[in-house]
This record gives C-alpha cells, sequence and structure tokens, in this order.
C-alpha cells in the first residue's frame, strides 16, 4: 500500500489491463472461424456418367477448364476438412467463457489450420458426360520436375541369401521357438 507522498507504481496495473484487452480482442474469433467453414461437398455426383452441369452446380465453377478434341478437361481447387461445425464452435465458446478469453491464443491458430486444400481433374466425354476424375498435384507443383527414379535396391532374403545384401547375423532363441 501507498505511503502518503510515496508515488503508485501502476505497472502490474496496466500489464493486466493490456492482457485483459487482448484477450477481449481475441474472444470470438475461433467462434466465428467454425461457424464460417466451407459447406459439405456432395462427391457421390462424381461418379462416370454425371454431367457436368450437375457436378459444376455441386462444386461450383472450376479453377480452369480445356476443350480438347471434343472433351472437356476442368480442374478444381478445393478445400477439404473445413466444414462448418457448430458444436466446435460452442466449444470454443464454452472454453473461452471458462478462460476469460485466453483459449483464444491456442484455438484461433488451430482453427486457421482447419481443412487442406485438394485438387481435381475432372474429364468429360464428348456427351457431357463424366469420364474420370483423378487427384492432381497443386499447381505450384505441374512445373516442377521429377527427380530422377533410382536404380531398385536388392532385397536381402533370409531363405536365398541374395548376393550383395547384408543380413543381420540371426541367432536361435527360446523364443522363436514354437512349444511342441
Amino acid at each position: 500500500m501507498a505511503r502518503v507522498g510515496q508515488k503508485h507504481d501502476g505497472t502490474a496495473a496496466m500489464r493486466l489491463l493490456c492482457v485483459g484487452l487482448l484477450s477481449l480482442c481475441l474472444t470470438g474469433c475461433s467462434v466465428l472461424m467454425a461457424l464460417s467453414g466451407n459447406p459439405p461437398r456432395d462427391y457421390a455426383v462424381l461418379k462416370e456418367g454425371s454431367p457436368r452441369e450437375l457436378v459444376i452446380e455441386k462444386f461450383g465453377a472450376p479453377t480452369s477448364s480445356n476443350t480438347e478434341s471434343g472433351r472437356i478437361t476442368d480442374r478444381y481447387e478445393i478445400e477439404e476438412g473445413n466444414t462448418t461445425n457448430p458444436a466446435r464452435a460452442g466449444l470454443n465458446f464454452y472454453v473461452d467463457l471458462a478462460t476469460f478469453g485466453i483459449w483464444e491464443l491456442i484455438a484461433t491458430p488451430i482453427e486457421l489450420f482447419q481443412g487442406s486444400p485438394a485438387s481435381y481433374v475432372v474429364m468429360y466425354g464428348s456427351a457431357g458426360r463424366l469420364v474420370s476424375v483423378t487427384p492432381a498435384p497443386p499447381p505450384e507443383l505441374m512445373g516442377a520436375t521429377s527427380p530422377e527414379p533410382t536404380k531398385p535396391q536388392p532385397v536381402a532374403s533370409a531363405a536365398t541369401g541374395s548376393p550383395g545384401a547384408i543380413l543381420p547375423d540371426i541367432a536361435v532363441s527360446d523364443v522363436d521357438q514354437v512349444p511342441t
């Protein structure tokens, strides 16, 4: 307690005020992020024979599209695994309340990294019906060259003892014995 004539040092109070304001600013971010995910996609439409219009209706416009020899190739860049989740939002809300907003320091980065990017190439025949769907590499890897294939290495076999292979010394123990 400060005596008469002494200056009161308010640094502890200022620190507490700053932490409180920071937690108030962060409060609710993870809740809103959990509620603003992508709607779930209907992957059942990605089957052979589905019309292109139906795929576009369910997945949205393709990122890119090519037409070659009457065949259409669409590329979709989507985010998988980040669907709207009210249960996760509710959990974040109640833990926020219990920790006076400190939970946001953990939950907000977790919510930021929900989901992963995925690419699909969808090919349609001349009638506009789906022919094939294949996962595609991300666009940043499209121009990259693949590494040289490595020469297959011989696999050691205890039965044949293939040449050039190094086999560990094998000792028979009572653990290896099957009781009769």
